[in-house]
C-alpha cells in the first residue's frame, strides 16, 4: 500500500524481477487502515516517514509507531507477518508484548552510511 503510483509501479517491477506477485494497493495509510473491512493480508510492509504533516495531520514515527503497528496488525490474517522499517536516526522501538525480531536488512556496502532499522512482527 502506498499513495504514490510511481512507488507502486517500482514495487511491481521489483516483484516481477524476483518472480513474485502480490496485491499492491494505492491508498493513504489512514484511508486504508480505516477501510479494509473483513479483508486480511498475509504480509504487510510498513515503512512510514520519520516525520510528516499532510492535510493537517502530523505523524512522528517515534511517537506514533506503536499505534500504527497495532492498526496494521489488525489488517493481517492469523499467522501474517508485518515488516516495519524506519530510517529515524534516534528511533527507540516500543514493541513490548509483540512477537518480533529485529532484522539486518542493510546491504553490506551501505552499512557504514545508512541508518535503518527493520522489524519482523508476527501476528
Amino acid at each position: 500500500m502506498d499513495a504514490s503510483r510511481a512507488y507502486l509501479d517500482w514495487a511491481a517491477d521489483n516483484l516481477a524481477l524476483n518472480h513474485l506477485s502480490g496485491e499492491l494497493v494505492r491508498s493513504g495509510v489512514d484511508e486504508f487502515l480505516n477501510g479494509f473491512g473483513s479483508r486480511r493480508w498475509t504480509l504487510c510492509v510498513l515503512d512510514p516517514p520519520s516525520f510528516s504533516d499532510f492535510g493537517g495531520k502530523s505523524l512522528e514515527v517515534q511517537r506514533d509507531h506503536r499505534s500504527l503497528i497495532e492498526r496494521t496488525l489488525a489488517a493481517l490474517a492469523p499467522g501474517g507477518i508485518l515488516w516495519f522499517a524506519t530510517n529515524h536516526q534516534r528511533f527507540k522501538p516500543a514493541l513490548e508484548g509483540l512477537r518480533y525480531t529485529e532484522e539486518d536488512t542493510i546491504p553490506e556496502d551501505y552499512r557504514n552510511r545508512a541508518v535503518h532499522q527493520a522489524f519482523r512482527i508476527a501476528k
